[in-house]
């Protein structure tokens, strides 16, 4: 069962765009710790509520309609960082990497992570 920073640090996850370190510190995690989101990432309690945020079904559903998407770039980085906080990546790979798609290129630079 999530406990009541995790759920914070869930909310702050979209005020931060996204920056799990910055999120946690604004849900009242220490900087020592939000230095290393692994600790929170990897708990039962964290891994529970991203199954209740983001469950399998809905993640392979929208991979699905991605098939039939021409500009698929948004979708992709939602899914990205979903697949990212549900801790899916164990090689450190993206998700760009993982279905074979290029990189997009965003203020002239190739980024290899969203």
């Amino acid at each position: 069962m999530p406990t009541i920073k995790q759920n914070l640090v869930a909310s702050k996850l979209v005020e931060n765009g996204g920056n799990l370190g910055k999120a946690m510190i604004a849900a009242g995690y220490s900087p020592a710790t939000a230095k290393t989101p692994q600790k929170l990432t990897k708990s039962k309690g964290w891994k529970d509520l991203m199954d209740t945020i983001f469950p399998d079904e809905v993640l392979l559903n929208t991979h699905r309609q991605l098939l039939d998407v021409s500009d698929a770039n948004v979708v992709i980085r939602v899914l990205d960082l979903a697949y990212k906080l549900k801790g899916r990546y164990k090689d450190g790979t993206t998700l760009y990497q993982q279905i074979n798609l290029p990189t997009p290129i965003y203020s002239g630079k190739a980024k290899d992570s969203i």
